[in-house]
């Protein structure tokens, strides 16, 4: 797949029933759910197949689906949060100094 071919594989997966969308900044979805029926999967598969290759455009393609505003936003994680299950404490950098 080429850069140009973008909006049409959108817009044919798109027609095939699949709900793509934007997962955050850097993922997308075809859509594909439990509630797909076979023949929708048939048919986006037809497509990827067609298409081929389209890793290399994996920025591209989440650029466009959110520019047409099929994105779903995903916050950034809280870093202040646990990790691993222990509290990080508020002077976490003398922990890591004194070798905690």
């Amino acid at each position: 797949m080429e850069r140009h071919e973008i909006p049409e594989f959108v817009a044919a997966i798109i027609a095939a029933g699949s709900n793509i969308c934007a997962i955050g900044p850097a993922h997308y979805c075809l859509g594909d759910d439990e509630e797909t029926s076979d023949e929708v999967r048939q048919n986006v598969n037809a497509i990827v197949q067609r298409y081929g290759e389209r890793s290399h455009l994996l920025m591209e393609i989440v650029q466009y689906l959110q520019l047409r505003g099929r994105a779903i936003d995903i916050p950034a994680p809280d870093c202040s949060m646990l990790f691993a299950g222990i509290p990080i404490p508020a002077d976490h950098r003398s922990a890591v100094t004194a070798g905690e």
